[in-house]
């Protein structure tokens, strides 16, 4: 199973789909939510390509104590909804 892209090919073997989710046959609708995540990973690799990348800096006292960086605008997107 696997999708073209503009930059190549993403594909999965149908045996990985069955030995990741535990299932001898692979349904259509399992097609369907693996199709997803695939396109989940070619947004987020298009959003790396393009630069539209993100993080965060956590200061302390002008210090950096923490951060995170290169957060895709896709993943950013996802994260924020999953806060709410």
């Amino acid at each position: 199973m696997g999708l073209r892209t503009g930059v190549g090919f993403i594909y999965v073997a149908l045996a990985s789909i069955s030995k990741e989710f535990g299932f001898a046959r692979v349904s259509a609708k399992l097609r369907q939510r693996v199709a997803g995540a695939l396109q989940q990973e070619i947004a987020t690799y298009s959003d790396d390509l393009r630069g539209n990348t993100y993080g965060y800096v956590i200061e302390q006292d002008g210090e950096e104590v923490d951060a995170c960086k290169g957060l895709s605008v896709t993943m950013m997107a996802i994260a924020l909804r999953s806060a709410k």
